[in-house]
């Protein structure tokens, strides 16, 4: 499913959402155990929020009915989050939660998937812009794309305690 917020141009031929998409990463801290609360919530709406599921199909051929595939079951959802962060206070909360290995809750407001993922791998480049409204703070504009992984908690409303992903083992 690929939502197109207003003004971000081509679809690729999927279906199209005219609304913005709101967006928020945070961790759920009643679950799990941080010294703070990290979030990350840009300021400007995503320019792009693409989900993806892949599915593990085997193809084999078949003499008389050309060919058999058998399902394997499927992959995690994948999410693919590129947009504009303004100002270090963005920039910083960003840097953060790539850096943090803690499941993360993708909040969009009923508008897109939600559900616990981790980050995958994380991008920024800029600065891009200045917003020259107000020229007391910094106001530096950064590209920054995401890519996360859904841990598998919220995939077909299956919650399990430590779902899909685990976390590693330090010793």
């Amino acid at each position: 499913m690929r939502i197109k917020p207003a003004g971000s141009g081509g679809n690729r031929g999927s279906p199209v959402n005219e609304k913005p998409v709101p967006f928020k990463l945070y961790v759920d801290t009643e679950e799990y155990s941080v010294d703070r609360n990290y979030s990350f919530g840009p300021f400007f709406p995503p320019s792009d929020f693409t989900v993806t599921k892949k599915r593990n199909l085997k193809k084999d051929d078949n003499v008389c009915e050309g060919e058999t595939v058998t399902d394997n079951g499927s992959k995690n959802r994948v999410i693919f989050v590129s947009g504009i962060l303004s100002g270090q206070w963005e920039l910083h909360a960003f840097e953060q939660i790539c850096d943090l290995n803690k499941p993360l809750e993708v909040n969009t407001m009923g508008a897109a998937w939600e559900g616990e993922v981790r980050v995958e791998e994380g991008e920024y480049h800029g600065p891009v812009g200045k917003d020259t409204r107000d020229l007391h703070r910094d106001a530096n504009h950064w590209k920054y794309t995401l890519q996360l992984v859904s841990t598998g908690r919220d995939e077909y409303d299956n919650f399990t305690k430590d779902g899909i992903l685990e976390e590693a083992d330090s010793s």
